[in-house]
Parts: C-alpha cells; structure tokens; sequence
C-alpha cells in the first residue's frame, strides 16, 4: 500500500473541479482565443510565398504565439480555474497571480522553447484550419507544466 493514498484520496474531489475547470477554459477561453490569434497571425504575416518568406512567417507565429497568447493564456488559467475551483478572486486569486504569474509565464516560456520545433512544422506545414488542432496536441505538455504551476501554490 502507497504512503500517499490517504493524500490522493483526500484531493481526489479537488482534482475532479481542477479537470473540470481546465476543460471549461480551454473550450471556452483559449481556444476561441487560440482559433481567433491564429487566424490574426495568418493575417498579418501570411505564410505562403517563397521558402524563405514561409519558414521566417512561420518562426514569426510561432514566437507571437509563445509570447503573446501564452501571456493571456497563463493569465485565463490562472483566474479561471481558480473561480470554477470556488477561491476567492481578492483572497485567493489576485494573491497568487501577483506572485506565480512571472515565475510561470518563466515556466510556460521554457516549455515552449522545448517544443519549438514542433509548433514551428505545425505553423509551417499546416493549414491555418487545422493549426489550433496540432497546436493542442503539442500543447498538452504544456497545459500539464502551466496547470501545475497555476496549482502548485493553491491550496484546496
């Protein structure tokens, strides 16, 4: 028997309102808003015409997505899980986001330097349609590094 299993038990209903608002967020905040900058990105730095144009249009979004949205994204995860967990905006939240959101946007910027060449062949290879599909694939490592972070200091 596992030391931790009285814990695990314990957090067991926290972790079902944890998926539940991550769900809730990502369906309802970040991937409209990821759907919407793509198609913006698309629009201001297209990617089509020579090879090179393309591959500097594509490290272009890449680097909008990874500074841009994942600012606001780090920022929606942060509050919105927090309210659907039932904290406290001004107890709770506006607390932790003044002293987690650096440290996690520092996280969240790391992480996507990993994942780099995999959203550069997403942004590169695929149509503007198809982009926020691949880029939650790629992304699950990274919702699983923010939410952690989002949650490390939360206490249930």
């Amino acid at each position: 028997r596992s030391k931790c299993s009285p814990h695990v038990r314990k957090n067991k209903d926290y972790d079902k309102r944890r998926l539940t608002a991550s769900f809730v967020e990502g369906l309802f905040i970040s991937g409209p808003l990821m759907h919407f900058g793509y198609n913006y990105f698309e629009n201001l730095i297209p990617i089509h015409g020579s090879r090179s144009n393309q591959n500097i249009a594509a490290i272009a979004h890449v680097l909008a997505d990874s500074i841009i949205l994942d600012s606001i994204f780090v920022a929606t995860k942060i509050f919105t899980t927090g309210v659907l967990e039932g904290h406290s905006v001004k107890e709770d939240i506006v607390p932790q986001f003044q002293n987690d959101y650096i440290d996690t946007m520092k996280t969240s910027w790391l992480t996507s330097t990993s994942l780099l060449p995999l959203e550069f062949a997403c942004f590169r290879l695929l149509p503007t349609s198809l982009r926020p599909l691949s880029m939650d694939m790629t992304s699950v490592v990274w919702d699983g590094v923010i939410s952690y972070k989002a949650h490390e200091t939360r206490h249930s």
